[in-house]
């Protein structure tokens, strides 16, 4: 019998959030990281998704209290649920740093736009370490970052120089009704995520990781 393919999820977390606010017009990183790997793993037959690894920038509890209790929380959930699945996880977070600019409807003011930095280029190093030591047959990539093209690249040569075959998607959410469609990261095989698979994988606690009450506006 053919032993199953190994498979491996990359998350960006804030990059996942801000693809499903914009094509499915969510306002809450509401997505299940978990329920999603494991329905784009069984999408093919022969597939086990063996391990995770999520990435996403924090909040500083300076600047949004509300958000960096909503992700120390989440995070800690997700930690307990990948026991539960029995799957290998791993939590990479970074502290967002914020950039003042001008705040449009109140001229002559300013707001903290937090931008993440490091995510990118830890998740591409993971992802060809993990390559070498040949831990995955498929790898996932939830992140339609084009910085990831090169780390994308360098797999496909460790393959050639292992003499072992790897296959790269990369899943996002996207409208097949709009005529605006997204885009994925070059010469990997694109998974679009459509509302209904997506709906299907929420994160049914998602609202029990903000402080009481709630004042979530942007992650």
């Amino acid at each position: 019998m053919q032993a199953k393919k190994r498979v491996y999820a990359f998350f960006d977390g804030q990059n996942l959030f801000h693809s499903a606010k914009e094509c499915f017009g969510y306002t809450k990183p509401n997505y299940d990281p978990i329920k999603l790997a494991i329905a784009l793993t069984e999408l093919e037959k022969d597939r086990m998704l063996i391990g995770l690894n999520f990435y996403t920038g924090v909040h500083s509890s300076k600047v949004r209290l509300d958000l960096n209790q909503f992700w120390h929380k989440r995070l800690e959930a997700l930690k307990h649920r990948g026991k539960k699945f029995g799957i290998q996880l791993k939590i990479i977070s970074r502290p967002l740093k914020y950039t003042m600019i001008d705040d449009i409807k109140n001229p002559g003011q300013k707001y903290p736009l937090p931008r993440e930095k490091g995510i990118d280029v830890r998740m591409a190093l993971d992802l060809v370490r993990l390559a070498r030591y040949r831990q995955f047959d498929v790898a996932i990539i939830f992140s339609q970052d084009t910085d990831l093209i090169e780390a994308v690249h360098e797999v496909f040569a460790l393959g050639r120089e292992l003499g072992v075959k790897f296959f790269i998607e990369c899943a996002f959410p996207g409208n097949p009704d709009s005529e605006k469609q997204p885009i994925g990261i070059r010469d990997t095989r694109w998974r679009i995520i459509d509302k209904a698979l997506y709906d299907s994988c929420l994160d049914p606690d998602t609202d029990l990781y903000f402080p009481k009450p709630p004042m979530f506006k942007n992650p």
